[in-house]
């Protein structure tokens, strides 16, 4: 196989582990949308939510954020473990994690890192939550520019390598012919 060949089959590699890592990493919609997955939001081990109040801002007219709010039940107080790792990354990690004694809940909060698509919320009491989350509608929109512009340069690659290919048979069959 031509070098150039092996280059452009590496390309398509990398476009394949995007597009697989876009599918299988979730998204902040998916995470927002479920009471279900807080524990992957905060990254802890809670109880299972036995019941849950759910609202978002999905049928507005206009806004550049889609707003999602849960207050779930636990089926079971959070265990004395959950706690302590609460409480230790009040201290080790106080930009997203704080205490509030007085009303009994740890707040986690991130603002989305460098690239500010997202705002998470979270208060944890001892048998419930309450989450709100807002993402920007062009969470994603990055990635999906970027891999339709990639997919397109690798669609005209391929057809250049194949009118190369095309050329040069055509060139050596002329050639062996006289």
């Amino acid at each position: 196989m031509k070098k150039s060949t092996k280059i452009y089959v590496w390309a398509w590699a990398v476009a394949f582990v995007i597009i697989t890592g876009c599918i299988v990493w979730p998204s902040h919609h998916d995470l927002a949308t479920d009471p279900d997955k807080l524990g992957a939001i905060v990254n802890l081990r809670l109880p299972d939510i036995t019941d849950s109040e759910y609202e978002d801002n999905l049928d507005r007219g206009t806004s550049g954020w889609d707003f999602y709010g849960y207050h779930a039940l636990f089926s079971e107080n959070i265990s004395e473990e959950c706690i302590a790792e609460m409480e230790r990354r009040c201290v080790e990690d106080s930009g997203h994690w704080s205490k509030n004694e007085l009303e009994g809940y740890y707040l986690y909060t991130d603002n989305g890192g460098a690239d500010g698509l997202y705002e998470v919320g979270c208060a944890i009491y001892k048998d419930q939550a309450h989450v709100g989350y807002l993402i920007s509608e062009d969470e994603g929109i990055f990635i999906i520019v970027f891999l339709f512009l990639y997919i397109q340069t690798l669609l005209i690659w391929g057809l250049v390598l194949i009118i190369i290919w095309i050329v040069h048979k055509r060139v050596m069959k002329q050639l062996t012919q006289k």
